[in-house]
């Protein structure tokens, strides 16, 4: 059967320096800021109608049924960017995409994703079929020539966008005017972070190795992601990072409700931890997935990931990816929790089995991983008030959270 075909506007974003920007940091005040970013984009994206439909590294690509909502919305990402001290680049283009969800290909994806390549720092690109797509409806572009597209036959011309209609040009908020209290609220974000940036960046400069927030005095860690955009920068506790791993494959989606909105189990599991006193990072995996280093880097206290995240679609072959995963946490302290729709002992049995080999060379590694079983606890849904229950409390046995 042949996959569907929609025409689409994709836009994709990626943040400027992001590589220096880590360096000085360091791992995990760099993680924060991401974090921070990426609540961010995603409001916007959501706002303006649009669909998510992947996150790699400090970028994402998303899809909306019109050109217009896609380009305000880059616009929006921009602006909220800019008060985390982020620069981004952005690329849209419009065309008939294949696939559905989160699971979309074609020239035009390619096509966007060039595109955005070609723009500056802080700059938003778009395609002359975008441009032609909006004429008349007031939105403001400088012509950038024509340009040769890597993996793309023809030359095309590319627009820099320089404004939009008069009457809906938005703010560094997204759009929307603040009232005063909020407005300060911002001021005061935007100064906590480049407090913390000074901090940190002053201890690296002075030492050979960066300088891990956990390192500084309680007084002057500010944790980035445990806070509204725009919110006061309070000091909060240090918490432990959970990381939530599964595919978007509506296979692998345990509730209707979410598969109806191309979301993931990691979005429910998500919500379902939202109380805990804990920092949540949702990862989207599958057979393609490589990014073992960037979470190692993380240092996560617990990796809660599906059994058959990494496989593809209902393939139910061996785990070896899901093996060699966990192994490569074999010299640290994170524990992973591992859930499936199967009986809870029935899992443990076959995680034993197999990461037998990497208990041999790495022993104890066992004790860190445990099984979770979403069947014995009712009807194999996130949704499912009882099974929610259970994960949290497990969760909280884990961390040895009060």
């Amino acid at each position: 059967m042949a996959s569907r075909r929609t025409l689409q506007t994709v836009l994709f974003t990626d943040i400027v320096g992001s590589t220096e920007r880590a360096t000085q940091l360091g791992d995990r005040a760099w993680y924060e800021l991401l974090q921070e970013h990426h609540t961010r984009v995603r409001r916007e994206i959501r706002r303006f109608g649009g669909r998510e439909l992947n996150t790699a590294g400090d970028g994402f690509l998303a899809a909306f049924d019109r050109p217009a909502s896609a380009i305000r919305c880059a616009w929006a990402i921009r602006a909220t960017v800019r008060q985390l001290g982020l620069e981004v680049r952005s690329g849209l283009h419009a065309g008939e995409v294949q696939g559905e969800g989160r699971e979309v290909g074609g020239i035009a994806v390619h096509i966007g994703s060039r595109v955005a390549a070609e723009a500056d720092p802080g700059q938003i690109v778009v395609t002359s079929t975008v441009r032609q797509l909006v004429t008349g409806a007031g939105f403001r572009f400088e012509a950038l020539g024509r340009r040769e597209l890597a993996g793309v036959s023809e030359e095309w011309e590319i627009y820099a966008l320089e404004g939009l209609p008069s009457d809906s040009e938005a703010s560094a908020t997204g759009g929307f005017p603040l009232p005063a209290s909020r407005r300060a609220g911002i001021v005061g974000g935007i100064a906590v972070t480049l407090v913390v940036v000074s901090i940190v960046v002053a201890s690296w400069t002075s030492s050979s190795e960066p300088t891990r927030p956990e390192a500084l005095p309680g007084s002057e860690r500010t944790r980035l992601s445990d806070r509204s955009p725009g919110e006061p920068g309070d000091r909060l506790e240090e918490r432990p990072l959970v990381v939530m791993m599964d595919s978007p494959h509506p296979s692998r989606v345990y509730d209707e409700e979410t598969r109806a909105v191309d979301g993931t189990n990691a979005d429910v599991i998500s919500d379902i931890l939202l109380d805990l006193p804990v920092l949540r990072q949702k990862e989207t995996i599958g057979p393609d997935w490589h990014r073992d280093q960037e979470i190692l880097k993380f240092d996560p206290e617990l990796v809660v990931i599906h059994y058959s995240g990494f496989r593809q679609g209902r393939d139910e072959g061996p785990r070896e990816r899901l093996r060699l995963f966990i192994e490569y946490f074999a010299e640290t302290d994170t524990k992973f929790l591992v859930y499936s729709r199967q009986p809870e002992e029935q899992l443990r049995q076959r995680l034993e089995t197999l990461l037998a080999p990497v208990e041999r060379k790495h022993p104890g590694i066992l004790d860190r991983v445990r099984a979770f079983g979403v069947t014995d606890y009712g009807p194999p849904r996130w949704k499912n008030p009882m099974t929610a229950n259970r994960l949290k409390l497990a969760v909280k046995e884990i961390l040895e959270l009060q």
